[in-house]
């Protein structure tokens, strides 16, 4: 959610954004700035951080000069081509990495986020869909099996599920959404099966 511009802490991005925290049992609705979560993340004494927003606008959290849509408009436009301009933008990217302002700096977490800045994200059987599959990650996200699902595993599989299991079914009409992702250009371990 944008909630105009205000001061902002050194380093992020200009818009002043929010996540709506609601409690409908006591008809609570109070709101966590942008600004305050980065600044939340920073004093958590580890070195890796995962931040998962599954909200509606919880793009606006993470970084656009890093952040990585599960489907390029680029991919639909151009075919191939697009593809790989794209990856050779997230490349160069990472090889030449300034942090230029963002709500959560790449440095600080990588940030997994179930839907685009503007983009609405969607719930079914009372759950958001990305928790759904980011739960189920946990156990059948281990692409090449060994016994640790990443971050970046469990971005596919959710970004997969979601596009396979809801975008087909419910994009005729209007609702389909996709995850993003974005961070430093090193992946974390976020599930371990044994």
């Amino acid at each position: 959610m944008s909630a105009g511009s205000s001061e902002n802490t050194p380093g992020s991005d200009e818009k002043d954004e929010a996540i709506v925290l609601v409690n409908d049992a006591l008809a609570l609705e109070e709101y966590l700035r942008d600004d305050t979560l980065a600044d939340w993340l920073q004093k958590i004494p580890c070195a890796r951080r995962v931040v998962i927003l599954d909200s509606c606008y919880s793009g606006g959290f993470i970084s656009n000069s890093l952040e990585a849509d599960a489907i390029s408009q680029n991919y639909t436009e151009d075919g191939a081509n697009g593809l790989f301009e794209t990856l050779g933008n997230a490349i160069y990217l990472y090889a030449n990495f300034q942090d230029y302002g963002s709500d959560i700096p790449p440095g600080e977490a990588l940030v997994m986020a179930a839907s685009g800045e503007l983009d609405y994200a969607y719930e079914t059987d009372g759950n958001g869909v990305m928790t759904r599959y980011l739960l189920e990650s946990a156990t059948g996200g281990d692409f090449n099996r060994d016994g640790y699902v990443t971050v970046t595993e469990s971005y596919f599989y959710i970004y997969r599920n979601i596009n396979k299991n809801f975008n087909m079914l419910y994009g005729p009409s209007g609702y389909s959404f996709f995850p993003h992702i974005s961070g430093a250009p090193v992946d974390y371990i976020l599930f371990v099966n044994e």
